[in-house]
Parts: C-alpha cells; structure tokens; sequence
C-alpha cells in the first residue's frame, strides 16, 4: 500500500488524461460507461483533499480542482480532463490541468490518485510474498529490453540509476500487505 500506488497511476492513470484520450492514443478513448476493471475498483483523482502533495485551490488554467471518480466498481465514468482536451471531448474541463512551470503548457495531469478503500481487512494475513516470490512466478520474458533513467533514493540521498527489463509476465501478484506477523 502507499507508494505501490503508482503502479495505478502509471499503468492506468496516465491513460485517462484527455492528452491521450482526445487524441484517441489512449486504451481508455470511447470506454465511458463500460466495465474496465473489477468490481472491487474504484479509482480517485483529488486535487482538493487537505494537505495532499497535488492539492491546489486552482488548477494551471484558473478552474476550481475537485475530486473526480474515475472508476467507480470497476466501471469507467471520467477522465482528467483540461480546457483544450475538454474542447475536443465535448466535455467539460474538471480542474485537473497543471504544469511543472510556466516555461510549460498547461495539461490534464494526475493530482492525488487512489484506489478507494476496499472491504477486505487488513489485518488477515495476505499472500503478499517477496521480491524473490515475483522472481518464482515470472513465467514469459520478452526479447525487448528497454532501459529508462531515473533517482533511486536511500538514506544516502537521491542519485541517478538505471533500470531495465524486457517485458516480463508474472502469473501471480499481490499489490501492498503483509503477511501476518511482519
């Protein structure tokens, strides 16, 4: 849980901004309304909520943030979306344009992204495993290595890294928990 969060927001968030869906690169262009996701997903973008990393009274085009239901049990009502993608959607923007400076244009962007809580309790042991329990359930690996840069932090500070990897598949995988006793 927590950081684990940006497996959504990689993996999905970013195809839900009008960027991509006005332009009809997205996987998620015409799904409105349909089943994306389980029943147990619901999925938040709020830039309203207090004390947050992505929260603002405004977004960067002057309209009001809000909290906006993306996925609501597993059924897709909305996407994040700005002025100009609005214009191309015939729909309306929902505060959720930003940029990192004024040397960029404005954009639909992520702000506080979330699944919702669930039902299912905490406490119960979950088979989240370890890293060496993905490494057992990866049952494809792909010829397509593709390595990316970014920072890798540690009580050492923040420095630059490389990471890589084909595209793998994993069988099996638990996001966030613990297993009873850790």
């Amino acid at each position: 849980n927590g950081f684990g969060g940006v497996i959504f927001h990689e993996a999905c968030g970013h195809g839900l901004e009008a960027t991509s869906v006005s332009k009809g690169t997205s996987v998620y262009t015409g799904k409105m309304g349909e089943k994306i996701a389980s029943d147990l997903v619901t999925a938040i973008d709020d830039g309203t909520a207090e004390n947050q990393w992505g929260s603002a009274s405004i977004d960067d085009e002057g309209t009001p943030t809000r909290k906006n239901i993306l996925i609501e049990n597993g059924v897709l009502k909305n996407y994040l979306v700005d002025k100009l993608g609005g214009r191309r959607m015939d729909m309306e923007a929902n505060g959720c344009s930003r940029r990192q400076s004024y040397k960029y244009e404005p954009t639909s962007r992520m702000s506080n992204t979330y699944i919702a809580p669930g039902q299912a309790y905490t406490q119960e042991p979950w088979a989240a495993g370890t890293g060496l329990d993905v490494l057992k359930k990866i049952d494809m690996v792909g010829n397509n290595l593709k390595m990316g840069q970014g920072m890798c932090g540690s009580v050492s500070g923040s420095i630059p890294a490389n990471v890589g990897q084909p595209m793998v598949r994993v069988s099996a995988l638990t996001v966030g928990g613990r297993k009873a006793g850790q």
